[in-house]
């Protein structure tokens, strides 16, 4: 359980809404009790029961199979390349960065005897390394403006430009965990961001709707799963929803969500 240090992943089979509001029950169960508790439970709306890849909680050991993965941090490092030498630059640096990866991943699996399983490129912030920052640079405009996804896609385009020759395995998009990423928290903080323009970025953002803290509300945490659950199904790709419903807050609260730090609440 996440009390016990341990990350869960809830799989949303059916995607119906009896389903989706026994999940978000569950979650705000979890929360009630301590908000930071929530971050260590996603849900997986795909319907993929064993998902291969480093990030917790949707990663997921497969029976029978030890299996080495890497991901990296490195959005300001592509951020000096795009800088330098545009989205060439970008595919360029997102190649080089994943081909050291794979180098590790090999060495470890010779030295262990696990199967080598592969690198998720995704581009993954943690605090002021920011994967907005990056985003906001590529697309030219601050979020939430029009014109953001398509700097999102683009970003999304030049990793998979760049995962031909690597070995790749699990989400290989942008990812956006609001908790995680400290410019993120202060564009949250700026009042324009709401629960439902993070789960549309889902559409084109892996992580649209991660790590997000939100009035309680069992419904409309169930709603938003199903939605993210439709973006998923459209575009066939793997996508996991973590939501921290906090209990009596508003939009413009803040919550301690532990190692983490405080984080701003949001409207759904």
């Amino acid at each position: 359980m996440p009390r016990s240090g341990a990350y869960l992943s809830i799989l949303l089979v059916e995607r119906t809404w009896e389903e989706a509001r026994r999940a978000s029950a569950f979650i705000h169960s979890l929360s009630s009790s301590d908000p930071a508790l929530a971050t260590r439970v996603a849900i997986n709306v795909t319907g993929e029961a064993h998902l291969i890849t480093p990030y917790y909680p949707l990663a997921s050991a497969v029976l029978g199979r030890d299996i080495v993965t890497a991901a990296l941090t490195y959005p300001s490092y592509l951020a000096e390349a795009y800088s330098r030498e545009g989205l060439q630059g970008l595919r360029k640096a997102i190649a080089e960065a994943g081909s050291r990866a794979w180098a590790v991943v090999e060495e470890v699996s010779r030295l262990t005897g696990f199967e080598a399983g592969g690198v998720d490129l995704s581009v993954s912030p943690w605090m002021e390394d920011s994967s907005l920052g990056l985003a906001e640079l590529v697309s030219g405009v601050r979020m939430p403006r029009p014109g953001f996804a398509l700097g999102v896609r683009a970003i999304n385009e030049a990793i998979s430009a760049a995962s031909g020759s690597i070995k790749t395995v699990g989400f290989n998009e942008l990812m956006l965990p609001l908790a995680e990423d400290s410019k993120l928290k202060a564009r949250a903080s700026e009042g324009d961001l709401t629960a439902r323009y993070l789960a549309m970025l889902s559409g084109v953002c892996v992580a649209g709707l991660d790590m997000v803290p939100v009035p309680a509300s069992v419904n409309d945490v169930a709603g938003l799963f199903l939605d993210v659950a439709a973006y998923a199904l459209a575009k066939g790709r793997a996508l996991g929803v973590r939501l921290i419903p906090v209990e009596g807050a508003e939009p413009g609260d803040r919550v301690d969500l532990g190692r983490f730090g405080d984080a701003p609440v949001i409207p759904i």
